[in-house]
């Protein structure tokens, strides 16, 4: 079911402050290069610590997402993506994570290395100059409302 694939991280910059999230709506994170294959947490119950992979989408809980800014155009801003139903967060491990990183899941906690951007072109990024990707895959840049 899932891939060898863990997302990464490339070199970051300075990051703006996080938000406080008021309205969200539940939605996959796929591949640019892939619109099959989405952002996934391990297993049935994630946990604070899992490793984030990808793998095929399927309609599992955990492929689902929270972000204040997924379904609105033209914004530039920052906020946490939020495991849907859950207090766990996408986290990029520091404030300045090397590149090849690991991202897990961890308690949402408003910290920089939660604070995504979504700048209303369909694409997520952390700190404006910072793209996921995964080992294997092209770079993780597209949000798909499926």
């Amino acid at each position: 079911m899932f891939t060898a694939a863990l997302l990464m991280l490339a070199p970051l910059a300075a990051m703006a402050s996080p938000i406080a999230r008021t309205d969200a709506t539940s939605q996959r994170i796929v591949l640019k290069s892939n619109t099959k294959q989405c952002v996934t947490a391990y297993g049935l119950a994630p946990q604070a610590g899992d490793i984030l992979a990808i793998a095929p989408c399927e309609e599992p809980a955990n492929q689902y997402y929270l972000h204040q800014f997924f379904l609105t155009e033209g914004i530039d801003s920052t906020a946490p993506v939020q495991l849907a139903s859950t207090n766990l967060c996408i986290d990029a491990g520091s404030d300045a994570p090397s590149e090849y990183t690991s991202l897990t899941l961890q308690e949402c906690n408003g910290s920089k290395q939660q604070s995504w951007y979504w700048f209303g072109a369909s694409e997520l990024e952390i700190n404006s100059k910072f793209l996921a990707r995964s080992c294997r895959e092209s770079w993780l840049t597209r949000h798909s409302i499926s």
